[in-house]
């Protein structure tokens, strides 16, 4: 293949890649929370960022199968925890992620931590 021809190729699926990444950011930008989580310590409390304040939430845990995720929501809720369950799906699975509280200071989220770990054995 000719080298201009290469060149064209290469600056098309930029401009392409790049308009794909704008469109995504004006569309999940658009949303009004998004988690941030740290996958590498799932129960760190995970802010979630939004237009009017900052709301902490525990992660504790992630399953592949719902029945489980739902069995530890119904567990924590029943010990008197607010907990909900957050379904992530990916090109290859479902993750069914289980999260507590809903703080506003981080200090909070972070007893909530240690309380839920000391009581569940998280």
């Amino acid at each position: 293949m000719e080298k201009p021809i290469k060149q064209r190729i290469v600056g098309i699926t930029v401009v392409v890649i790049l308009l794909a990444v704008i469109l995504l950011l004006l569309f999940v930008g658009s949303q009004k929370s998004t988690p941030i989580t740290d996958s590498n310590n799932a129960n760190q409390p995970t802010a979630i960022v939004s237009t009017a304040q900052t709301i902490w939430t525990v992660q504790i845990g992630s399953f592949t199968t719902k029945a489980h995720a739902t069995t530890l929501v119904k567990k924590l809720q029943q010990a008197g925890f607010n907990s909900y369950l957050n379904e992530i799906v990916t090109s290859t699975k479902t993750f069914y992620r289980v999260f507590v509280g809903t703080e506003t200071d981080q200090q909070k989220a972070d007893d909530l931590r240690q309380k839920l770990q000391d009581n569940f054995q998280l």
